[in-house]
């Protein structure tokens, strides 16, 4: 580590015996030599200094354009029939998440998958192909994690049942 000007450095020498190169055993108050757990704790002071300076004024701009918000309406009725008890997540984020449709649409719009198996689809997806949507895009085959979605009823994901149901979500 190279020195630094203005930042006081503190070496802490201890007693230690090389055993193998790059590993190192303590030697303790009583002499013996113990497996890589030093006797005591070791302590750096750490001077913590406070300084400032005051640079000029604050400068407080208000911004008097309103932007509206839209505002997302959930129907009371859907509440009464439990729609949201089972919900885990808004769509498929893992790889366990996919379906036998899901998978088979993954390989056919990802060719480097068309070979896997089930298993290796969804090992692809979690490490790969979640991180990469839109695939194909700015194509006539573009494809979302929406696409994907909407293949199949998952009844424990936002988007899913609320198409089933025919419900708009904002996103």
């Amino acid at each position: 580590m190279e020195p630094i000007d203005n930042i006081q450095q503190l070496k802490i020498y201890v007693e230690a015996e090389l055993v193998a190169p790059g590993c190192w055993d303590f030697v303790w108050d009583d002499r013996n030599v113990k497996k890589r757990f030093p006797e005591h704790d070791f302590h750096i002071p750490i001077f913590i200094k406070r300084t400032n300076e005051v640079y000029e004024y604050i400068q407080i701009d208000k911004d008097d354009e309103i932007q509206p918000i839209v505002r997302q309406e959930i129907n009371p009725y859907f509440f009464e029939l439990s729609f949201f008890d089972s919900i885990n997540q808004n769509k498929v984020l893992f790889g366990s998440d996919l379906t036998s449709p899901m998978i088979n649409k993954i390989r056919d719009v990802r060719p480097e998958t068309a070979e896997f198996t089930n298993t290796e689809v969804r090992e692809w997806f979690d490490a790969i192909g979640i991180n990469e949507f839109p695939w194909n895009r700015g194509t006539s085959s573009e494809t979302t994690l929406d696409d994907l979605d909407v293949l199949t009823l998952q009844a424990d994901h936002i988007i899913s049942k609320a198409d089933y149901f025919n419900i708009d979500i904002n996103k």
